[in-house]
């Protein structure tokens, strides 16, 4: 999981901005019945994009309660480590991204 979130300093409380699921333990999200028609009621099965503009309330200048309810499917391409970074990088907005480091990666758990 990776994920931009906004806090005030010193605050513990933080607010989840956008978050990249990448092969979630869970298996899954199903987005709310309520919502935008396109994404409502949706299960994503595995790897997904909790995107800024969908959990965003323009008319109330606030995130969606519930955080980050809505999601959409990630790209095909997205199916390594590092074009999670690379994908990470471009949603995010975050330049360098690949300077960061790869953890050690076993195909198996122990």
């Amino acid at each position: 999981m990776l994920q931009v979130e906004v806090g005030v300093p010193g605050a513990r409380t933080r607010i989840p901005l956008s978050r990249i699921d990448w092969r979630p333990a869970n298996r899954g999200h199903k987005n709310p019945l309520r919502g935008p028609a396109a994404h409502a009621g949706r299960f994503l099965p595995d790897s997904h994009l909790h995107t800024f503009a969908l959990n965003w309330l323009p008319q109330a200048s606030a995130m969606r309660a519930g955080n980050l309810p809505f999601a959409v499917d990630l790209p095909a391409f997205v199916d390594t480590l590092d074009a999670l970074f690379d994908f990470a990088g471009f949603v995010f907005r975050i330049d360098h991204m690949t300077m960061i480091e790869m953890p050690p990666w076993l195909p198996r758990l122990l």
